[in-house]
């Protein structure tokens, strides 16, 4: 309490809290008092963290003061500032006289009526001047401690720290961004021979790897011709060799992390090279600690920002023999890098990576492919023309609408509806159903489902009843199964011809069962119908629900609000999944009636028609689902970026 009231020192804010003091709210009594200082002086008790503040009348020390001692202000209540904790009403305990002379006994006194001049706000001359010329002294804020010498308090060095303490000093250097002071720990943990952990050595090599800044670090590292002109090499290179080797002495396992790090340290010095053979080092690992996308992108991004287009393809290719796909970044990189260079070679092959694994890009991406389609008939001139034919030109309009039925301002184009072929459904149909069957082995659990579709499917709308009960229901609320029969209701409704499915976990169906005989009844003749079925208990519904809606084919739809963006549907092929939730999910809300958004008429994603393009651009909301757990991204699509050949 003492450091957050002492904080208070600046003329301004203590000016303006006593000069206001009449306005201090008194508690739940909503009246506000204004004390006579002649009368009262300011007593201070604490007691179980609470701070408790008031002021002792000493004639009138166990009776209520009288009007004379205290004159009440009926004032509105927005006017009043409120100062937490309960007033006591049995004599004495008045917040604002108190604090008031608490504060001006810290302070010095100062006019408190209600008429006061204001301080300016401003520290200008011009405005302290005409303040001190109406009569207001300048005031000062006063020692800590009412003017007493301050407690002189002695600061530990990193020498005198045992070993424990060097590590919790070390992880919060890690929180706070501190390199050096994580370097200088590090030295002194080796002088003095402590043992540091591998989470410690993670922490100084993450902070050596330039934290969340390294791809910033990379770029400007670019514009260093020579590796010796590079200022990064003398402070951070021979750092981490020095690491390197104490993680070795010390047994510690060189982990995925640990090779991603070296290979941002390596990007950051300018060695190219040395990044892409310390991931393909780490390429050999196997099991959970095998290389990742991140191991091998500090490699690509060296390549692209040094403008070696041949070299960044090189990397590309060794990541697809991970079976691991590029994500916006990576792609935006080696699109800049193909301008820059004035590359006409892999311009083609990216993009039609990006028709079957990205479905939207953000701004920044729009930016460079825009530059990209801008500047493709001045490459394609200055190579002599990739065919020998005449290279196209384009035409790019930024900011385009595209209205509900897919016509595109732009260029008077529609966009077309993009679902899978039957095939294609069926293959992915089986491969959720083989990653189910492994991940679900209990039993045979999901295996006697695929029969039971079998059997009695296909189904043509399936319901997601847990994310339907739980719809409005903030976290850790109740679910309500009558919101699913109602949902229920409604799709039978709209779709009287459909075949509906319900899934539903069984510990949720016993419970309604449970609940009255009603309920027994209503189950009953949804089982009768083969229109709802009961995950087993230990089983993940999401494996059910997902195989039961691919499983219904082109007519097949899925009703949840469900983002898809769990690990489950991560191990699916994202090209040939994301297009099939773009065609078959069907959103819903219920307040004060059931209300479905059905797939558009159009896939609202990257596509190509003959030699136009049509990026999607979005921004990325962070919104608090009201059905989902935690914070969920909500993606709004904002324009189109139209390419149109000329």
């Amino acid at each position: 309490w003492r450091s957050s009231l002492t904080s208070w020192r600046r003329p301004s804010l203590v000016g303006q809290m006593l000069k206001r003091s009449a306005r201090i709210f008194r508690g739940s009594s909503r009246r506000l008092v204004e004390p006579e200082p002649s009368q009262a002086h300011a007593r201070c008790s604490f007691s179980r963290n609470t701070f408790a503040c008031y002021a002792t009348y000493p004639a009138l020390c166990r009776k209520r003061p009288s009007s004379s001692h205290s004159q009440v202000l009926s004032l509105k209540l927005n006017r009043g500032i409120g100062i937490g904790g309960s007033v006591s009403t049995q004599g004495r305990n008045y917040w604002g006289s108190s604090l008031v002379y608490w504060l001006s006994a810290k302070f010095n006194t100062m006019d408190t009526s209600l008429g006061a001049t204001k301080r300016p706000h401003a520290s200008t001359p011009e405005s302290t001047a005409a303040y001190e010329e109406q009569g207001n002294e300048k005031k000062r804020p006063c020692t800590e401690g009412g003017g007493g010498k301050k407690e002189e308090t002695k600061v530990l060095r990193a020498e005198d720290f045992d070993e424990e303490t060097l590590k919790k000093e070390l992880n919060l250097a890690g929180k706070v961004g501190d390199l050096e002071k994580a370097l200088e720990l590090f030295d002194v943990s080796k002088k003095k021979g402590y043992q540091l952990n591998q989470k410690s050595c993670q922490v100084i090599l993450h902070l050596l790897s330039g934290g969340e800044q390294w791809m910033e670090l990379v770029e400007s590292s670019a514009n260093f011709c020579e590796l010796s002109e590079n200022p990064y090499k003398k402070s951070l290179c021979n750092r981490d060799k020095e690491l390197y080797d104490y993680m070795k002495s010390a047994g510690h396992e060189l982990n995925e992390f640990f090779y991603t790090g070296l290979a941002r340290v390596a990007a950051i010095c300018g060695d190219s090279e040395g990044a892409l053979n310390i991931a393909q080092s780490a390429a050999k690992i196997k099991g959970k600690n095998k290389a990742r996308l991140r191991t091998f992108a500090p490699a690509l991004f060296a390549f692209c920002y040094s403008n070696n287009v041949k070299r960044a393809m090189e990397v590309e290719n060794e990541i697809r023999r991970l079976e691991v796909q590029l994500t916006e970044n990576e792609y935006r990189g080696i699109i800049d890098a193909i301008v820059r260079s004035k590359d006409t070679k892999y311009g083609s092959y990216v993009l039609e990576c990006m028709l079957r694994e990205i479905t939207w890009i953000h701004h920044s991406t729009a930016n460079s492919l825009a530059r990209y389609f801008e500047t493709y008939h001045e490459r394609a001139l200055e190579a002599g023309g990739e065919t020998g034919e005449t290279p196209l030109k384009y035409k790019v309009s930024r900011d385009c609408i595209v209205d509900t039925t897919g016509l595109c301002c732009g260029c008077d184009k529609k966009l077309q509806l993009l679902d899978l072929k039957q095939g294609e459904m069926k293959t992915l149909a089986e491969k959720i159903g083989l990653l189910a069957g492994k991940r679900e082995s209990r039993n045979d659990a999901f295996g006697n489902f695929r029969r039971w579709v079998d059997r009695h499917g296909p189904f043509d709308i399936i319901i997601d009843a847990a994310n339907v009960g739980f719809f409005g229901q903030a976290k850790g609320g109740v679910f309500t199964f009558m919101q699913v029969m109602e949902l229920h209701r409604e799709v039978k409704m709209k779709w009287p011809n459909s075949k509906p499915l319900i899934i539903l976990h069984a510990k949720r169906y016993q419970h309604f069962v449970r609940t009255s005989r009603r309920n027994e009844e209503i189950m009953q003749e949804l089982k009768k119908n083969h229109e709802i079925f009961a995950t087993p208990p230990g089983s993940n519904d999401d494996w059910y629900w997902i195989y039961a809606a691919v499983h219904g084919g082109v007519n097949g739809l899925l009703v949840t609000n469900d983002e898809l963006r769990d690990h489950i549907f991560q191990t699916l092929e994202s090209k040939n999944f994301n297009r099939w939730k773009l065609a078959h999910q069907v959103r819903f809300t219920i307040y004060e009636h059931v209300a479905f958004k059905e797939p558009m008429e159009y896939s609202p994603c990257i596509q190509r028609t003959q030699q136009n393009w049509h990026f999607p651009v979005i921004k990325t909301n962070v919104v608090d689902g009201r059905e989902m757990k935690g914070k969920a991204k909500e993606v709004e699509i904002t324009s189109y970026l139209c390419c149109k050949v000329v």
